[in-house]
């Protein structure tokens, strides 16, 4: 891709093929590099030690957030409170207090 500015997207096509999408509309194919072969030799053991050992996998990066446990917080508590005349008339109309509206 070129540093214009221009925005180009690869796309897929119906029957599989890849094509860069240029910033003009046009169309051009792209080269599958694809080593089928080697594709096909891989086995299911390799893909998944390919995939652990990856720096990708959000299991190896000790930072991920999917590794943090789920914390809840603990279930709320009605209480009563009793205010004095001058203090509740100090207060904001409930429709006018923060949080409401």
């Amino acid at each position: 891709m070129h540093d214009s500015g221009r925005t180009e997207t690869v796309v897929r096509m119906p029957d599989g093929r890849l094509m860069q999408k240029r910033w003009d509309g046009r169309l051009h194919p792209l080269e599958d590099r694809t080593d089928l072969a080697a594709v096909d030799a891989t086995s299911e053991e390799d893909i998944a030690r390919q995939i652990a050992e990856g720096p990708d996998d959000p299991a190896n990066d000790p930072d991920d957030p999917v590794r943090f446990p789920v914390v809840y917080p603990p279930p709320e508590e009605r209480i009563a409170v009793r205010l004095d005349n001058d203090v509740s008339t100090g207060c904001a109309p409930r429709d006018q207090a923060i949080g409401h509206g």
